[in-house]
């Protein structure tokens, strides 16, 4: 048992240090953009904001994929030992090549033109050839993983085909059918946009499921997934409700987004009913779900009033839609993958998991005041922007934003303590597999041996 978890923790270090590093540069990526923003003077030639903006989305998605490829790795090879760590180190690899080859694309100057998947779509190549081994390796442990919890594999196995999805569909613009037609790429574009991100959600809510839930569950009834997976695939209309795609897909759009009423209820009676069972010496894992629980009843709250067309009108592109988009990543989605992390690599001592904790609280107190400043100047110039110029909206919003840098500031040391954390948690507690030497020897070793066998196998 002692060399089974060694060998899952030794498959899964590198992507949770990848994952660290990634939300660290988020961060600072995140705290530039702040700066631009509030002092546009101060925008330099060398890393301009339209390298920053896709810098700092493209760090926060590899964060969150590095994450969740590390608890699969974990999971996985913990069971079948050889094939699977040969393999996961051939989907560190193709991570690594993704986040490489994109980052220096874009600082390069080096864009595709698409929303949040900024980077030339050549470099999807590995990062989709990186989720199928993931498919692999949990369909190798199927029967292991949906023992322990079948509701968590169920949102595990669809998060992992919906985020491959959206990665393919991101690609369909390159086909002249649909790349040479507005309203056919606008929609297409969107719909992957929204089952990638949709996908990201299921997959880190199965891994909280599976860390958190002490006896599997039975799968729920099938008409509730059916109505789930239909509320996944056709919330994207809402995002161009003005845009001429056709109006079924918006008719669908605000149905699916309206739909997401059940579950606000449903979390929001969870988080107000476990805010009472809570207490002053939560562990750090608890720490971090209870900000999960917020900032998902913050994000189907906002997410079900936004899709409301004359509201979406007032909103849509403002400030507002920003602090949707990053309460929900950075409060959801990152916390979950730091859960991830440290119920495989326990904090060290005591002085860690207050560190931890710090991290989280920063974090809330980061998320919830920024949510306040962007909302109001959100709201200030989705209402101003049909009578008055850009010059009017421009004097009446400049001055709120610049407390933006001082805020972005305090989450960046946030995101720095809980991912230097792991770091330290992973390091220390496994010195033998982490020394460099041996680490890079066995890394090349493995990426050799996959390379012949493929050879050998052509």
């Amino acid at each position: 048992m002692v060399d089974s978890e060694h060998i899952g923790k030794k498959a899964s270090l590198p992507f949770f240090i990848l994952a660290a590093a990634a939300f660290i540069l988020t961060g600072i990526f995140g705290f530039t953009a702040s700066i631009v923003t509030a002092f546009g003077e101060v925008n330099h030639d060398l890393l301009p904001f339209e390298k920053i903006r896709p810098l700092h989305t493209l760090f926060a998605i590899v964060g969150v994929l590095a994450g969740l490829h590390g608890w699969v790795c974990f999971m996985t090879v913990k069971r079948s030992k050889k094939k699977s760590f040969s393999l996961s180190v051939l989907g560190f690899s193709l991570l690594l090549l993704f986040t490489v080859g994109a980052g220096l694309s874009l600082f390069f100057g080096k864009f595709s033109g698409r929303e949040y998947f900024s980077w030339p779509t050549v470099w999807s190549v590995p990062l989709i050839l990186s989720l199928l081994i993931l498919i692999y390796l949990l369909c190798k442990t199927f029967s292991h993983l949906y023992s322990k919890s079948p509701e968590g594999f169920w949102l595990v196995g669809f998060g992992v085909l919906f985020i491959l999805i959206g990665q393919v569909e991101s690609a369909l613009w390159l086909v002249s059918h649909i790349g040479n037609n507005y309203v056919r790429d606008l929609t297409v574009q969107w719909h992957g946009i929204d089952t990638f991100f949709a996908g990201l959600n299921a997959f880190s809510y199965g891994i909280g499921v599976f860390v958190l839930q002490k006896d599997p569950k039975p799968l729920r009834k099938k008409w509730l997934y059916a109505i789930a997976v239909f509320s996944l695939l056709f919330t994207f209309g809402h995002h161009h409700y003005v845009s001429p795609q056709p109006h079924f897909l918006k008719i669908l759009a605000f149905i699916a987004s309206m739909i997401a009423m059940f579950s606000f209820v449903k979390h929001l009676r969870a988080y107000r009913r476990k805010s009472k069972e809570r207490t002053a010496t939560k562990s750090a894992n608890e720490a971090l779900f209870g900000s999960v629980e917020l900032w998902t009843v913050v994000s189907f709250g906002s997410g079900i009033l936004f899709a409301i067309p004359q509201l979406n009108l007032i909103i849509h592109g403002t400030y507002l839609i920003v602090i949707h988009a990053m309460g929900s990543m950075i409060g959801v989605q990152m916390m979950l993958v730091f859960t991830a992390g440290f119920s495989i690599f326990k904090p060290v001592n005591q002085k860690s998991v207050n560190r931890i904790k710090l991290g989280v609280r920063l974090t809330n107190i980061s998320l919830i005041l920024m949510w306040i400043l962007m909302g109001i100047t959100g709201l200030i110039k989705g209402i101003m922007r049909f009578d008055y110029s850009y010059y009017e909206i421009n004097s009446a919003t400049q001055y709120s934003l610049y407390f933006l840098p001082v805020l972005g500031s305090i989450l960046l040391v946030a995101l720095y303590l809980l991912s230097s954390s792991l770091i330290i948690s992973s390091v220390q507690k496994n010195k033998d597999v982490v020394s460099t030497n041996k680490l890079v020897k066995i890394y090349f070793n493995k990426i050799n041996n996959s390379l012949k066998y493929l050879t050998q196998t052509k």
